[in-house]
């Protein structure tokens, strides 16, 4: 986790300035961090903005950054129900995009989406990114023509 804060913080030209001051170099970077164990049985640990660790719980959505809340309001709905690895990546694209959508400023595409398991750490192809922004837009186009009452030629996700 240490070599992770590390690469970030070298990313950023200031850093070495206040390499002396942690309040300061912290300053910096306010920001929450997300680190995913790859082993059969992945977990999720939180380093809150203030430091704060906090293990997440299996079987519980997790969102981090100013979209957090929008993220998890998005989500709620799906907790306790189990999803093939292909709905839950079109899931969590189409989540990623709408709380981009309402509550990040500056932010937008390029979506990365990830999967962690037992076999590793693998990141969506380009191709299979466009596939889910396409299956995203879809699917929010059948969600309004269904609570407008319209019938849609869309009504059908791909999967």
């Amino acid at each position: 986790m240490n070599d992770a804060v590390t690469s970030l913080l070298g990313v950023d030209f200031r850093t070495k300035f206040f390499l002396q001051n942690p309040a300061a170099l912290l300053s910096l970077h306010p920001a929450d961090f997300l680190f995913v164990e790859c082993c059969d049985d992945p977990r999720i640990l939180h380093i809150t903005v203030n430091g704060t660790p906090e293990w997440i719980d299996g079987g519980r959505f997790t969102a981090t950054g100013n979209g957090d809340v929008f993220a998890h309001a998005l989500l709620n709905k799906y907790i306790g129900r189990v999803l093939p690895l292909e709905k839950a990546k079109l899931l969590a694209y189409k989540v990623i995009e709408e709380a981009i959508q309402v509550g990040s400023y500056g932010l937008g595409p390029p979506i990365d989406i990830w999967t962690v398991g037992a076999s590793g750490v693998q990141r969506a192809a380009d191709e299979e990114r466009t596939a889910l922004e396409d299956a995203a837009r879809v699917l929010r186009e059948a969600e309004v023509a269904m609570l407008a009452g319209e019938s849609s030629a869309h009504s059908t996700v791909a999967s």
